[in-house]
């Protein structure tokens, strides 16, 4: 399981803005952290997470990740660096939908046998 902070530290990786190890700035953390709170208001709303930032399944992270750095990038990058992160929002929210349950009766539900 990961926490706020992981998610923090992965995103700002994702789009670039610290590397491995390194501790972002104050304004760069506070920045995420807003996003974070947002998206999971959002994911809540929607339906989507079903799990709370102290305690995030590894499975949900990975399209976690993703949303929540598609959506930084718009606040920490210009214009042109932004951008090229915008298609993280909808992959993030295409992975993140995959592990919820929250489907409609007429939508197919994958099957897979082992």
């Amino acid at each position: 399981m990961a926490n706020k902070v992981d998610l923090r530290t992965r995103a700002l990786r994702t789009i670039g803005w610290t590397s491995e190890g390194e501790v972002p700035s104050d304004y760069a953390a506070e920045q995420a952290d807003l996003v974070i709170d947002e998206a999971q208001a959002f994911l809540e709303g929607e339906g989507i997470a079903y799990w709370s930032l102290g305690d995030i399944p590894e499975a949900a992270m990975f399209g976690l990740v993703d949303y929540v750095a598609g959506r930084l990038a718009r606040r920490l990058k210009s214009g042109d660096e932004a951008a090229q992160y915008a298609t993280l929002v909808q992959v993030g929210l295409q992975n993140m939908r995959r592990h919820t349950s929250n489907r409609s009766i007429s939508a197919p539900v994958k099957s897979e046998y082992f």
